[in-house]
């Protein structure tokens, strides 16, 4: 995601992130940590020095994280250890960004344009040729917990909460299906190996109307995995990854990395979720005026652009892609620097009948049937709905996607109201916009609301199409707080790890907790388990455990196995010099926690 929100994430973390009583857990009271990060932790062996010249650094096993109490919304009763009882327990997988690394329709060059005031550094990732394998990783450390690390209840399900594709192509939306029902990876979209910016093709190296220093400025852009290939030895130097930051070799990794094989699936069901790199092209654009034709153009074509013409901005590259004009992108394509790679029919872009109808037609196994989505969302184009957790947990997956364009979210009246009359549905009362409390006479559930987009970063104004009026940051919380049964949401969107407290300052509610986990693609490369626990006390707590994905934390340069692709791509990720670990892995009040509030029935 562009990380335009990521600031004002980082201060209310530091703000918010340091409000937990900060204490650590009898260790009897954790059943099977092994296998997550109150186990042991990777990150960096030595001294952080990301963004500093020569600072590459290796990743090493570091102490486990504690699991953090936190207090603010309900008081802690010591006997809750012996008589809680445990509701639900699922795997919280997001921002998956299975991308097709070798895709024309991808634009690389814009990173170098990337600066604080327009933050694009995610235009281009070392790692992004991993991306089937660190999925592959993560369902394998998945599927081999022995059971929920805090109180030892069995998996019900995973849910992922979007992003699960990057560039929105057909091919991308196939690979996350199949990586976890277990199916066929089609890592090679090319069909001849890697073939993309990070390979060892030199831009024009046969016409002598190119200069060398040409070749460098587009060579020096990418990360090559390869040295430089020798017949270019003296004449090309090696890229500004290695030049500035010490990047190693990794000979022959990409090879590995375009190898398609048969994922393993996960061994318990899962759901999906609507991110807005599945439902706009890029993460940003909708597909009006133009925009699809535009696209499928770049993506299913034969013209890979390299750079962008001199004097061409990133502004205009994207109001071109904006407007979906077609004449712009013969321009592009005359006047800037580019390859001829083969064409792939497969990297089409996908609409919304198409996202649902990939769903729909998963093999039954392991299920269920349409991941969440139905023959209903098929034919309305609506993304949301409700779905049964447990006996007593009621989940509701929304689509905070914007469809009108821009990488945040949005929630709009006419999803509101689904919303509201399915919360009434399990709540036994609730409160009307007046404040006064309304009995309905229903059975009462708790309820887990599950999006792509947190708090924070549901302000976009663009206008939405499918839901034209849109409520604010504040007036989502209001609504929240108007049904007490509504206890905790589930996001991702931001790639980091964060929780937040969200008491209803009419007294309303007793408030509901927001967790926000890492995404697969930067650094941690983590997922997350979350169990629901009734203290039986008059409290609920939520435990929230990060997960690495299996791969060691140690790369080698030989190992180009499946989790030595996911080990190499962490790696990579964690030496980003756009990223600060720190922040990317949040503090430790948004790791590993157990989250205390009053039951509400």
């Amino acid at each position: 995601m562009p990380r335009t929100s990521l600031l004002l994430l980082g201060l209310l973390a530091v703000l918010g992130g340091c409000t937990g009583s900060g204490s650590a857990p009898d260790v009897a009271a954790v059943k099977f940590p092994r296998g997550t990060t109150l186990e042991r932790s990777i990150g960096l062996a030595g001294t952080p020095r990301q963004g500093l010249k020569g600072s590459y650094s290796r990743l090493g096993y570091l102490p486990g994280w504690p699991l953090v109490v936190r207090e603010e919304l309900a008081k802690a009763n010591s006997k809750r250890l012996a008589n809680r009882k445990t509701l639900v327990a699922f795997v919280h997988l997001t921002d998956m960004h299975m991308i097709d690394a070798q895709s024309p329709a991808r634009a690389p060059y814009l990173r170098k344009f990337s600066s604080p005031a327009f933050d694009i550094a995610d235009a281009f990732r070392c790692q992004e040729a991993f991306t089937n394998w660190v999925a592959e990783a993560m369902v394998l450390r998945v599927n081999s917990l022995p059971a929920s690390p805090v109180t030892g209840a069995a998996f019900s399900f995973a849910i992922s909460t979007g992003d699960n594709g990057d560039g929105k192509q057909t091919n991308e939306l196939q690979n996350y299906i199949n990586v976890l029902d277990g199916g066929p990876m089609i890592s090679d979209s090319s069909g001849r190996g890697y073939v993309g910016c990070q390979d060892d093709v030199l831009y024009a190296e046969n016409d002598p109307n190119v200069t060398d220093a040409e070749r460098q400025a587009i060579y020096s852009q990418y990360y090559h995995p390869n040295p430089v290939p020798a017949q270019w030895a003296g004449r090309i130097q090696p890229d500004s990854f290695k030049v500035d930051y010490g990047y190693p070799d990794y000979p022959n990794v990409l090879l590995a990395a375009g190898r398609d094989f048969r994922a393993t699936g996960l061994d318990m069901p899962w759901y999906s979720g609507n991110g807005n790199h599945d439902g706009l092209v890029q993460g940003n654009f909708n597909l009006e005026g133009g925009t699809l034709e535009f696209m499928n153009r770049l993506a299913e074509g034969t013209k890979m652009l390299m750079d962008l013409a001199p004097g061409t901005s990133p502004l205009d590259f994207l109001l071109c892609i904006e407007a979906g004009n077609i004449e712009c992108l013969d321009r592009l394509e005359a006047e800037s620097p580019l390859r001829q790679v083969p064409a792939n029919p497969a990297r089409k872009i996908h609409e919304t009948r198409d996202f649902v109808q990939a769903h729909l037609s998963s093999p039954a196994v392991p299920g269920p049937v349409g991941h969440g989505f139905t023959v209903e969302n098929l034919q309305s184009g609506k993304l949301y709905y409700a779905f049964e957790m447990a006996p007593t947990v009621r989940g509701i997956m929304m689509d905070t996607v914007n469809h009108g364009g821009l990488a945040d979210g949005t929630l709009g009246t006419i999803q509101a109201a689904w919303i509201e009359e399915e919360l009434r549905k399990v709540s036994s009362r609730y409160y009307d916009e007046a404040g006064r409390e309304v009995l309905t006479g229903n059975p009462d559930k708790l309820v887990v609301l599950f999006s792509h987009h947190n708090l924070l970063t549901m302000g976009n104004s663009t206008a939405n199409p499918p839901d034209p009026v849109l409520l604010t940051p504040t007036q989502i919380e209001a609504l929240f707080h108007r049904y007490p049964n509504v206890v905790l949401w589930v996001n991702g969107h931001s790639h980091v790890n964060r929780v937040w407290p969200h008491a209803d300052p009419l007294k309303r509610s007793q408030g509901f907790w927001e967790v926000n986990t890492a995404s697969h693609i930067d650094f941690p490369q983590q997922s997350r388990t979350v169990e629901i626990v009734d203290n039986q006390d008059g409290t609920l707590s939520f435990f929230g455990i990060l997960i690495d994905h299996l791969a060691p934390p140690a790369s080698t340069a030989g190992d180009i196995g499946a989790l030595g692709l996911a080990s190499i791509s962490r790696e990579l990720s964690a030496n980003d010099p756009a990223l600060s670990i720190p922040f990317q892995i949040g503090a430790p009040t948004d790791r590993n926690v157990e989250l205390l509030l009053k039951k509400p029935f």
